[in-house]
């Protein structure tokens, strides 16, 4: 019996609403080609296939919510992962959340940030904090990390 089986009670929620309207961060982790690499040519190919070959895509959907458009856009694509067994709620939200997302650029400060989030979002869904205080504490915090200089290797 798999996991959805066992559970079909459960399913999915809307993105959250923020401002005027529903939204959504990603925070994806990015690919970078290394400056200094030997290999720029062949890594820069990897990175393309990866993000945009359907058959790179169907891999990714296995695991994980994809972020690139074309994988919610492209209905060939789209059918390879937004179906059962996912639950029908999920596939409509994933549908409608792919339409609030923004495009990020690569954000090298993404490990501290991520160690902050982390570290301060449970204290929402444990209900330790009001979601008001955890934010701006986030936001406090986020910028301090966001002030630090950036060592590039």
């Amino acid at each position: 019996m798999n996991f959805l089986e066992k559970y079909d009670y459960l399913d999915a929620t809307q993105c959250p609403t923020l401002g005027a309207g529903r939204a959504n961060i990603y925070w994806p982790d990015c690919f970078l080609v290394n400056a200094k690499s030997k290999v720029q040519e062949a890594a820069y190919t990897w990175c393309s296939w990866f993000g945009s070959d359907p058959a790179s895509i169907a891999i990714q959907c296995k695991v994980v919510f994809p972020v690139t458009k074309k994988a919610y856009e492209d209905p060939e694509v789209a059918k390879t992962w937004l179906v059962a067994p996912r639950p029908p709620g999920m596939i409509k939200e994933a549908l409608e959340h792919s339409t609030k997302s923004k495009l990020w650029s690569a954000e090298l400060h993404i490990a501290d940030l991520d160690g902050v989030y982390y570290g301060e979002v449970g204290k929402i869904w444990n209900d330790e904090a009001p979601t008001k205080d955890v934010c701006d504490g986030m936001q406090t915090l986020m910028e301090e990390v966001m002030a630090q200089p950036v060592e590039v290797q």
